[in-house]
């Protein structure tokens, strides 16, 4: 009897070789699937992704002059009468009134249209976790009623502007680093 159960068990193990090939690239294709949606990693970009006014190269620049702005250190000697080469640049590194890095924000930030700038802002709280993208609708409606001619003062004033962008642009499906 035990042969009879081994004989029957080998007989369902041996398929048609177009069967089984048929069988195992189905079983790929489900593996494979399966390993895309493990490397999305929670990412889903929907299928209505909104149209932004910014072009991405404009966000990318502001995401790493950003960078630059957020390593700024309060100012340790402010009248300090050396020479920035004599000191190793360390006051680079610090927060003074007319630092370029907050100029050149900010410049870009007043050369944009109000649409762009109200997409920035709203990229900014979509980033933040004020909402997710199903919400864009109504984020960008209040960015549009709080908009006024201090964009650039609040986007700086704001801790981890820089983060706040790039995991808004990541929920878009859009990298710097490209």
């Amino acid at each position: 009897m035990s042969e009879k159960i081994r004989h029957s068990a080998k007989d369902k193990h041996q398929v048609s070789p177009i069967f089984a090939d048929k069988e195992r690239s189905e079983e790929l294709l489900k593996v494979s699937s399966e390993q895309e949606a493990r490397e999305v990693n929670q990412t889903i970009v929907p299928d209505s992704v909104p149209d932004l006014s910014i072009s991405t190269e404009k966000l990318c620049f502001i995401i790493g002059k950003a960078r630059q702005f957020d390593v700024k250190d309060v100012v340790t000697d402010p009248d300090d009468s050396s020479n920035a080469s004599d000191d190793a640049m360390i006051s680079v590194l610090e927060d003074h009134r007319d630092d370029p890095v907050v100029q050149e924000i900010a410049a870009v930030i007043f050369a944009m249209s109000e649409d762009e700038q109200i997409d920035l802002v709203t990229l900014v709280w979509l980033g933040r976790g004020d909402g997710t993208l199903e919400d864009w609708p109504d984020l960008r409606a209040e960015a549009a009623r709080a908009h006024n001619k201090r964009t650039a003062s609040y986007l700086l004033g704001m801790p981890l502007l820089a983060n706040h962008l790039e995991d808004a642009l990541s929920q878009l499906g859009i990298s710097c680093d490209e």
